[in-house]
């Protein structure tokens, strides 16, 4: 998975974001991206909308904990060879919340969540006391999207699964936060 290229559609997608970014918002301060091979490559694609000197003025850097959930041993399974291998496994799989659904070895979207996606946010937080207006861009993948949404919104679990399992996130979507008068995340603009 970590290893998975960018289809030629999603670098498309990901120029055309770039640059509609780029009119919407200018210049990021800071951009965090998964160190996944196709959220570097999509990041990069986006960044290609932006001049050398522009992307001299952004701090670029690969953050590990936007990654996509772990799947544990499911990791480069199908379908077909997990039933072989753990054939209980689907049955829970399909009955069990989809956000807290736990793959064996791996971690469920709330875990992600309320665990390393916390420490971005910290991580961001330390970021925004440096003074000013700050932008920034994550690029990272929809279940990661789905965590940092359930954090910055504070959505219950209803939501979290209604969001899963009908709003995944699409390839190259935006999702937009300002932060109100009291520091808080408000929701402009998903996918």
């Amino acid at each position: 998975d970590r290893l998975v290229p960018l289809t030629e559609k999603g670098w498309q997608q990901a120029r055309k974001t770039g640059k509609a970014l780029k009119k919407l918002f200018g210049s990021f301060n800071y951009v965090f991206y998964s160190d996944y091979k196709r959220a570097d490559e999509t990041t990069a694609a986006i960044l290609g909308a932006y001049n050398m000197k522009e992307r001299s003025r952004m701090a670029i850097k690969a953050e590990p904990l936007l990654r996509e959930r772990e799947s544990g041993y499911f990791h480069n399974m199908t379908e077909e060879e997990i039933q072989e291998k753990f054939p209980w496994f689907l049955e829970y799989w399909e009955s069990a919340p989809v956000f807290d659904r736990l793959p064996i070895g791996g971690e469920s979207i709330r875990g992600m969540a309320e665990g390393r996606l916390s420490r971005v946010l910290e991580k961001l937080e330390n970021l925004s006391c440096e003074a000013g207006d700050k932008t920034v861009m994550f690029g990272t993948h929809g279940r990661t999207i789905i965590g940092l949404r359930y954090l910055l919104e504070g959505w219950d679990n209803d939501r979290a699964n209604f969001e899963i399992k009908n709003n995944n996130p699409p390839n190259a979507s935006v999702t937009v936060y300002s932060l109100d008068y009291l520091g808080k995340p408000k929701l402009k603009f998903a996918n």
